[in-house]
């Protein structure tokens, strides 16, 4: 039983001893030349560019999506027919803030607000999920192509006929005037 205690003391001696060890010198750090000796990591082109690639495709998107304002041009269905005037409502102004989650969409014509909450894009990248905090609802879509020139997604919108379909509705950026949100950050 002693030699377990003997042990036993000796162990966290040496893990004690360890933990107040404080020259971690891995190779790569910059002392500062203050008395402090505070340690400054540089931080080089080489890990931002680490940081970029270890987004998610999803978190990539919504960078994107953050970057400008947009604006719907399109709505058609799989066969490229112009659903355009059969979904007015899915025509208007969009802002989103990526590092904040929010975003609002806009009248195309008067630019007043008309719906404002948070949203995310899914890692994969496939959907972007809406919260709406001024009409209370949920979405999501899925999104079909978003670069820095277009912005497309899919949903069920209305057909010539007046009956539910699949449609895309296309973006692009919007230049004309900036939009800002309504209500503080």
């Amino acid at each position: 039983m002693k030699k377990i205690s003997m042990v036993l003391v000796l162990a966290i001696t040496v893990i004690l001893s360890a933990c107040q060890w404080q020259d971690f010198n891995f190779g790569k750090q910059e002392l500062t030349a203050n008395d402090k000796n505070e340690t400054k990591i540089p931080v080089t082109s080489e890990v931002k560019s680490n940081e970029e690639s270890s987004l998610s495709k999803g978190e990539k998107i919504a960078k994107i999506l953050g970057s400008t304002s947009w604006q719907g041009t399109k709505v058609y269905d799989k066969n490229n027919h112009d659903l355009t005037q059969e979904n007015p409502n899915f025509i208007g102004l969009a802002k989103y803030n990526a590092e904040a989650s929010r975003y609002e969409f806009f009248d195309k014509t008067s630019k007043e607000s008309r719906d404002n909450g948070t949203f995310f894009i899914t890692n994969s990248g496939k959907f972007r999920v809406l919260k709406s905090k001024s009409k209370g609802t949920q979405s999501a879509v899925e999104l079909t192509e978003v670069t820095e020139e277009k912005y497309t997604y899919k949903r069920i919108g209305k057909d010539a006929n007046g009956k539910d379909v699949e449609v895309f509705v296309e973006h692009i950026p919007y230049t004309e005037s900036k939009l800002a949100f309504s209500e503080s950050e």
